[in-house]
């Protein structure tokens, strides 16, 4: 699989029902895109030329909560780097795993580039349940 990435291509990241993640308004809160200094990046996982009912199958399948996107140009936008980093997950490898830095040798994203990314994030699949 290329590490390339395309200015369209989708990012997809699972969002827990918590109410640190989102707001009573049923908005996303930017804590979706911060991390802890000594952590990876933020986890997504890349669509990488499959169509999008194929990638949000995989992620429904394998991520936690609601989907969420965003594109890899608005990672770009802000400033971030995004990072093609497959890994394995209690005997599961995921080929499409990424993450985003907020750039070469730092991992934590500083509070505009989680505002901006928040921002530009599309829900794609709602299941949270915490304010029905």
């Amino acid at each position: 699989m290329e590490a390339e990435f395309t200015p369209d291509e989708r990012l997809y990241r699972g969002v827990l029902d918590n109410s640190i993640f989102w707001k009573a308004n049923r908005t996303l809160s930017t804590t979706i895109f911060k991390n802890h200094p000594k952590d990876a990046g933020i986890s997504v996982d890349r669509q990488q030329g499959r169509s999008e009912p194929e990638a949000m199958k995989f992620a429904l399948n394998h991520l936690t909560g609601s989907i969420i996107y965003i594109l890899v140009s608005h990672c770009v936008e802000c400033g971030t780097l995004v990072k093609h980093c497959p890994r394995e997950d209690n005997g599961f490898f995921n080929q499409y795993h990424s993450e985003i830095h907020r750039s070469t040798d730092v991992t934590k994203l500083s509070p505009s580039q989680s505002n901006y990314l928040t921002s530009k994030a599309e829900i794609v699949h709602y299941s949270c349940t915490l304010y029905n």
